[in-house]
């Protein structure tokens, strides 16, 4: 039977979440897929040091995370970090592919290609290799040029990549993989005459930025009345902390408050627009749904890229100052015409996503790699 092997690592929700979708995507096609996160399979120490240190840094220490991310993404610097810092946990990838054995291994995680690819440099295993790049402007990480497949958000990331060095034709323009139901896209209606929803979320980990989001909406909420859909995540002392705080408001339906969920498709087409951090996931699901964003936070690094993404392509409005949130909402309620244009971006932009092309480039290279 054939089989992959879809290689991740836990350093924010995206990279997993990825994995997943496409692990199902693959084996309804009857191809089994085995999901590793490369961390958790070779390391416990490497892995408590690259997922916690990643949330540590992410939530406590934004900029130095800002900083690392920019210096890294130096060639030379990239090559070096790479060669001394990761020689174990190449071998233990190389121990793990010899004994699964797959036709096929897919990369979630920039390290992950980058590693498989000096497997593949080595001589140590000639499997083919796609990597998903799961950010709009890509890092330094996710190059190797031995990796023989990217799939990429759009063209911008394409022009990247092969200014990196990457042959244009082993790129594709399909898309991050999300959930299948993010697919099926409903035509947005904006209702002007109804309450303006809000769909605030803070990533998989539930940012605690979230509180001062919904202080400042409720305090500066101007003439149009507003519904509050807000997502916590994981962050159980967050939504704990909130349901208190805003009990009367969640009472009135003021405030939806939900933790972990599985149906933001749902909420993002309920929704009007999406108050959030732009995590890569995140910004291809509401591309897909065509729900624009308003950016009030992002992580430095790979969110401030996609940030600056989704601005210049005009499917986002980045806020400097979470209390310029209420003038840019008056805005474009005042100016629909520019709500309505920023739908039509993302419409266009997504016509070229499918999960479904990703499995069938998969059973592509499978077919290549056995004859």
């Amino acid at each position: 039977m054939q089989h992959i092997m879809i290689v991740t690592a836990s350093t924010g929700g995206g990279h997993n979440s990825a994995a997943h979708y496409l692990k199902q995507s693959f084996e309804e096609r009857g191809i089994f897929a085995l999901m590793i996160d490369m961390f958790k399979a070779t390391s416990k120490a490497s892995n408590y040091l690259m997922a916690e240190g990643y949330h540590a840094l992410a939530e406590k220490a934004p900029h130095l995370y800002g900083s690392l991310y920019k210096w890294t993404n130096q060639k030379q610097i990239n090559n070096v970090v790479f060669s001394t810092f990761f020689t174990g946990t190449v071998f233990r990838l190389d121990d793990l592919i010899n004994n699964i054995d797959p036709k096929l291994l897919i990369a979630t995680h920039p390290f992950a290609g980058k590693l498989i690819g000096h497997l593949k440099q080595r001589g140590r295993t000639n499997v083919p290799l796609m990597q998903i790049v799961t950010d709009y402007i890509p890092h330094n990480t996710y190059f190797h040029k031995d990796i023989d497949a990217y799939v990429v958000a759009g063209d911008y990331s394409k022009s990247a990549l092969i200014d990196m060095g990457v042959k244009k034709e082993r790129i594709y323009t399909y898309g991050i993989p999300v959930k299948k139901s993010f697919y099926d896209t409903r035509k947005r209606v904006f209702k002007e005459n109804e309450p303006l929803n809000l769909l605030i979320m803070g990533g998989s980990m539930g940012l605690e930025v979230i509180a001062s989001v919904i202080r400042e909406l409720l305090s500066g909420e101007g003439s149009y009345p507003m519904i509050l859909t807000v997502v916590c995540g994981k962050n159980e002392d967050l939504h704990n902390r909130l349901a208190e705080e805003y009990q009367d408001c969640i009472a009135e339906g003021k405030i939806r408050l939900y933790g972990f969920i599985d149906n933001v498709d749902e909420l993002m087409e309920s929704c009007d627009l999406i108050i959030s951090k732009p995590g890569g996931l995140t910004a291809s699901e509401a591309i897909l749904k065509n729900i624009p964003m308003i950016i009030p936070f992002y992580i430095p690094g790979q969110e401030h890229g996609n940030a600056d993404f989704l601005v210049e392509n005009n499917m986002a409005i980045k806020v400097n100052d979470a209390e310029q949130l209420s003038s840019h909402l008056n805005y474009l309620i005042e100016h629909p015409e520019t709500y309505w244009q920023m739908v039509a971006n993302m419409e266009k932009l997504s016509e070229s996503y499918s999960i479904d092309k990703i499995v069938d480039l998969g059973v592509d290279m499978m077919k290549q790699y056995e004859t």
